[in-house]
């Protein structure tokens, strides 16, 4: 049986999932990458995406009925507000 999971462990992981890097969550909870990953999908947690609220660029386009170029362009030239979202292990 496997350590129990505080509940500062369960909130830090709900909310830098989608953020950081799963590897460097493990790391900073001193457990493996398989754990976090395991225990994600228990939390219902395991789609980065959805964790963030936020949309894709591509997303985006698709709703504005635009190229997904464009609003690459409107990030770079104009400053439109951006994350760069972290999934698994990229």
């Amino acid at each position: 049986m496997g350590m129990i999971w505080s509940n500062e462990e369960i909130e830090y992981l709900k909310d830098d999932a989608g953020f950081v890097k799963m590897s460097t969550i493990a790391k900073n909870l001193g457990r493996s990458f398989d754990s976090v990953q395991i225990k994600m999908k228990r939390l219902n947690i395991n789609h980065t995406k959805s964790q963030t609220g936020m949309l894709t660029m591509h997303e985006l386009a698709t709703i504005l009925g635009v190229d997904r170029k464009t609003v690459e362009g409107w990030v770079h030239r104009h400053g439109l507000p951006c994350k760069k979202k972290v999934t698994k292990e990229k």
